[in-house]
């Protein structure tokens, strides 16, 4: 008679059902909104400017203004430079 090896020996079990399909995103989910406030260089001052945008993306402030921009911009044309 032959042995029998221990692994012969063990019941054979089923295989686990293969786990579930990833769950797709759902059209509901939206991507993160985009940091706020947000910067931007205004290359032609050499400046960074700080915006807050509203829920549907408008600028509704900056630092600099947008007047205090143009007054730099004016400025900037006519040579004045800052003393100091």
């Amino acid at each position: 008679m032959n042995p029998i090896s221990p692994i012969r020996a063990l019941p054979v079990i089923a295989a686990r059902p293969a786990a579930p399909a990833a769950v797709e995103a759902s059209p509901a989910e939206v991507a993160p909104p985009p940091p706020n406030p947000t910067l931007r260089i205004e290359p032609a001052l050499g400046m960074v400017v700080l915006e807050v945008r509203d829920a549907a993306g408008e600028v509704v402030r900056s630092v600099p203004s947008e007047r205090e921009l143009e007054a730099y911009r004016a400025a900037a044309l006519r040579g004045d430079r800052p003393q100091g």
